[in-house]
């Protein structure tokens, strides 16, 4: 297990990663998209992944290795870069952590 708090400007990220699990919540933005993908191979495995609302005041967006998201896979081991977008997309912020 990995923890990892992160404070951007205007809002703070926190990564969890568990087994095959990873919980990315942000705290003070309204996020809306959670692309995602390992830095094996470029972007073969990117996921735009939806965020969920969790209880106040933060968005999420769970991942699992062994959960296929339209045919792909988070399976590889290692670097992983995550872009957390606003709803509307006029924000962009981008973050790399490790999965075990």
């Amino acid at each position: 297990m990995t923890y990892s708090w992160n404070k951007f400007s205007g809002f703070i990220l926190h990564v969890y990663v568990y087994g095959a699990g990873a919980d990315l919540m942000v705290f003070g933005k309204t996020m809306g998209w959670c692309p995602t993908w390992s830095d094996n191979n470029g972007q073969d495995d990117v996921y735009w992944h939806k965020a969920a609302k969790g209880n106040n005041p933060f968005w999420r967006c769970i991942l699992n290795k062994n959960v296929s998201y339209e045919g792909v896979y988070h399976r590889d081991s290692g670097n992983y870069i995550t872009h957390f977008y606003t709803e509307d997309k006029s924000e962009a912020y981008g973050y790399g952590w490790s999965w075990p």
